[in-house]
C-alpha cells in the first residue's frame, strides 16, 4: 500500500542518491508521488473507487454484488426511500463467510460497541465480536451508520440473523445503552430458550462513576466513595454481596456529603446490581470490551496511520482489512498452534506431579 510512510522511504532514498549532476528524479517531492497516487490509481488500495466518496462506496457495493460470496448484507445510500430508515439515513452492513462461520461456531460471548473517527460524517461504526477458543476477540459483522437508536441495531441484528439464524448466546456485553440489548433480545429472542445475561462493560462502569463522583466537593470523600464502589463490583463471593450493597447504599446516601451522588447511584446502579458486579459474571470470564477497544485502536493507529479521516470508503477499506487479517491470524494459529492461559495452566500441572 502506498501511505506516509512508504512514501518517505522513496523520498529518502533517492535523495541518498543525489550525484554532482542533477536529474529530474532528485527533484522528487512529496506532491509528486501523490500526483503519481492519482494518475496510476494507486488510491484504489485504500478503497477510494470515485473522487466522490458517495458514488465511490456505490462502485465497491456493485462490485461486490458480481462476487459469489456478497459480503454485504444491507446497503441504504442517503436520499433513498426505505420502509425502516430515513430518507437522509445512511447504513451499510457487512458480514463474510468466514465471520458467518464464527458466528455459528462460537455464539456463546457477544460483545457490540460502537466507534468514531472512520469518517468525517459523524457515521458510526458498530461491531458484532465474539471470543474464539483462543480467546481472542474476533469481529462478526460491521455496520456503518448515522443512526444510533433501537431501530438501526434492529435492523442490524435482523439482517445478521437472515445470515445466520438466531444466535443462542450466554452473556451479551455491551455499554450501558440500553439499545443494543433491548435491539439484540427483539430480534435473537425468538425461539430462544433462556435470554442471554446482560453484561455492563466494567471500563464503561468506572468511567461513569468516576463522571459523577463530581457531584461529591469533598475530595476525600469523593476518593473513599470511589474505593468503596471498587470493593463492591470487585467483591466476587456472591453471598457476601447483597449485605455489601446495602451497607454501601446506607452510608452514602445518609451523609450529607454524599447524598447528591448516592441518589444517582441508587438510581441507576442499584436495581440491575446482576450487570456490573463481578460476582455475576464469573462463568463469563470477561469484564471489558477491551477486545474492541483494541480494534479500533488498531486501525486508527496502524491501518489509518494515526491520521483524520474524512472518507469513508477510505475507514471501511481499513475495517475490512482489518477483519482479513484476523483471519489469517486465526488460521495461522490453528496451524502451528498456540498456548492459551488454559493449556499452559494444563502443561504446569502436569510436569509438576511428573
Amino acid at each position: 500500500m502506498v501511505n506516509g510512510v512508504t512514501n518517505q522511504r522513496i523520498l529518502e532514498s533517492t535523495r541518498d542518491r543525489i550525484g554532482e549532476h542533477l536529474r529530474r528524479i532528485d527533484l522528487l517531492t512529496s506532491r509528486d508521488l501523490r500526483n503519481i497516487e492519482n494518475s496510476c490509481s494507486l488510491e484504489l488500495r485504500n478503497g477510494k473507487r470515485d473522487p466522490n466518496d458517495a458514488f465511490s462506496i456505490a462502485l465497491w457495493v456493485e462490485e461486490c454484488e458480481k462476487l459469489q460470496q456478497n459480503p454485504i448484507l444491507f446497503y441504504k445510500q442517503q436520499g433513498k426511500e426505505h420502509s425502516i430508515l430515513k430518507d437522509d439515513d445512511f447504513c451499510i452492513i457487512v458480514m463474510n463467510t468466514f465471520q458467518k462461520q464464527m458466528i455459528r461456531k462460537f455464539p456463546r460471548i457477544i460483545t457490540i460497541d460502537s466507534t468514531h473517527g472512520l469518517n468525517g460524517y459523524d457515521f458510526q461504526m458498530t461491531t458484532i465480536m465474539v471470543l474464539d477458543d483462543f480467546h481472542h476477540g474476533f469481529p462478526l459483522a460491521e455496520m456503518f451508520s448515522n443512526r444510533k437508536d433501537t431501530v438501526v441495531y434492529r435492523l442490524f441484528f435482523t439482517e445478521v440473523r437472515e445470515e445466520v439464524g438466531v444466535v443462542f448466546s450466554k452473556f451479551f456485553m455491551s455499554d450501558m445503552a440500553e439499545c443494543f440489548f433491548n435491539g439484540w433480545l427483539e430480534v435473537m429472542g425468538e425461539g430462544n430458550a433462556s435470554y442471554p445475561q446482560h453484561l455492563f462493560c466494567s471500563w464503561h462502569v468506572d468511567h461513569a462513576w468516576q463522571s459523577n463522583l463530581t457531584k461529591i466537593s469533598d475530595r476525600e470523600k469523593r476518593s473513599e466513595i470511589y474505593k468503596i464502589l471498587k470493593n463492591l463490583q470487585q467483591e466476587t463471593p456472591m453471598l457476601q454481596f447483597t449485605s455489601a450493597l446495602t451497607n454501601a447504599l446506607a452510608y452514602i446516601c445518609n451523609n450529607e456529603k454524599t447524598r447528591n451522588f448516592g441518589e444517582y447511584f441508587k438510581k441507576n446502579y442499584a436495581h440491575n446490581f446482576r450487570k456490573w458486579a463481578y460476582c455475576f459474571r464469573v462463568e463469563a470470564g470477561i469484564n471489558t470490551n477491551m477486545h474492541l477497544e483494541s480494534m479500533h485502536k488498531v486501525i486508527k493507529y496502524f491501518y489509518l496511520e494515526r491520521k483524520t479521516v474524512k472518507r469513508l470508503d477510505k475507514g471501511l477499506n481499513a475495517e475490512l482489512k482489518f477483519v482479513r487479517d484476523k483471519s489469517v491470524e486465526r488460521i495461522i494459529r490453528l496451524t502451528k498452534g498456540e498456548h492459551t492461559k488454559q493449556t499452559r495452566f494444563l502443561s504446569q500441572n502436569h510436569k509438576e506431579v511428573l
